[in-house]
């Protein structure tokens, strides 16, 4: 008796467990959709082919953001200073669709967004990113048209010298 009604537990409790994660959502890291939001007017997105299609249709430049949001100190200190100020928002409104291409260490991500960000590193940098953070700057077809590597959080400079650099790179080629 003792042991049929041991039984008769242990099926409750794998029935319950059963249930339990049928009724959970999908969270297949591959069915992860793309994650896309406005910062001060401006989209940034992490969906790079996304990012070229409405930048062809809206004549607009893409702005690549190779960073590790989680271990890369020079990264960190770039969005904060910089890609998330007034006047980064002010200068790229409307003109550019900014794409964070995140390799971070301790952060979860799905295999789709793995493999796509190492597919945009090896189209613009080979199988290896020499410098975190980079940022470069492509037309609305995908051909780069400006490169920063680096940013130096103990020397930071100013949002306005930083987008006046990128002008410059942009100018040269």
């Amino acid at each position: 008796m003792i042991k049929n009604m041991a039984v008769a537990g242990i099926g409750v409790i794998l029935l319950t467990i059963g249930l339990t994660w049928a009724d959970a959502p999908a969270t297949s890291p591959a069915a992860t959709a793309p994650a896309t939001t406005q910062i001060g007017g401006v989209t940034w997105t992490d969906d790079y082919d996304q990012a070229l299609i409405d930048a062809k249709r809206d004549g607009m430049k893409v702005l690549l953001d190779f960073t590790g949001s989680d271990w890369c100190q020079p990264c960190i200190a770039l969005k904060k200073n910089v890609l998330t100020s007034d006047a980064f928002n002010a200068w790229a409104k409307g003109k550019i669709i900014c794409v964070e291409l995140d390799y971070p260490h301790n952060v979860p991500q799905s295999d789709e967004l793995k493999a796509r960000n190492k597919r945009v590193l090896t189209a613009y940098n080979g199988n290896m990113m020499a410098v975190y953070p980079t940022v470069i700057i492509l037309d609305s077809n995908g051909k780069e048209i400006g490169r920063n590597n680096g940013y130096n959080p103990a020397a930071p400079i100013s949002p306005a010298d930083w987008i006046a650099l990128m002008e410059k790179k942009m100018a040269a080629k």
